[in-house]
């Protein structure tokens, strides 16, 4: 084989290879924000919950 020919093997390989790195890469920090996110939104839930729980506590202790 000639080598260029065997240089552009190497390069598309590296290339393609490479780009399935960075996909991976950016499906895991989509997954990781993801799942800050879900945190988030189950902390604002149960803040939501005990704000929700203790007015209806002072209603409760009104009457």
């Amino acid at each position: 084989m000639n080598a260029t020919v065997i240089m552009w093997i190497l390069i598309v390989v590296f290339t393609i290879s490479y780009t399935i790195h960075l996909n991976f890469e950016k499906e895991s920090k989509i997954l990781r924000l993801d799942k800050k996110l879900s945190d988030r939104v189950g902390h604002l839930k149960i803040m939501m919950d005990r704000f929700i729980l203790e007015s209806y506590k002072k209603s409760e202790n009104r009457k």
